[in-house]
């Protein structure tokens, strides 16, 4: 179950696995909200999300976490949790505000950009 991040939240208190169960966890509510083309693109976006997931839990598996392979680097460490926490907090967002305005678009692009780069980061850190 997921922990079910709040505003404010520490991040120190939050394991890249939580991070990334309370993402996927509201994902499958925002693949049913919007036109088909937004369905897709969320669907598309979940699963890109899941599958750095199991690229890093594989990554890290050697090492027990996420964590343990990046105690020598807690800015990177740190640059996933926000990443993973930003992901979520525009997923709430857009679970709650789902239009076809400016601002869900602008959100729908912040959510890729941020998967996108948080792909880039993952293979950088993670080796």
């Amino acid at each position: 179950m997921a922990s079910q991040l709040r505003p404010g939240v520490d991040l120190d208190d939050k394991t890249v696995k939580d991070l990334i169960e309370d993402c996927l966890s509201i994902f499958p509510d925002c693949t049913q909200l919007g036109h088909i083309e937004i369905q897709l693109f969320m669907s598309n976006m979940m699963e890109s999300l899941r599958l750095w997931a199991e690229r890093t839990e594989e990554s890290a598996a050697a090492s027990g976490s996420v964590e343990k392979v990046l105690e020598s680097r807690p800015n990177a460490l740190y640059k996933i949790k926000f990443a993973l926490f930003m992901i979520f907090n525009n997923l709430n967002w857009y679970k709650t505000n789902a239009s076809e305005d400016e601002d869900t678009a602008r959100c729908l692009k912040d959510i890729k950009r941020i998967i996108e780069g948080l792909d880039m980061v993952g293979r950088a850190i993670i080796q």
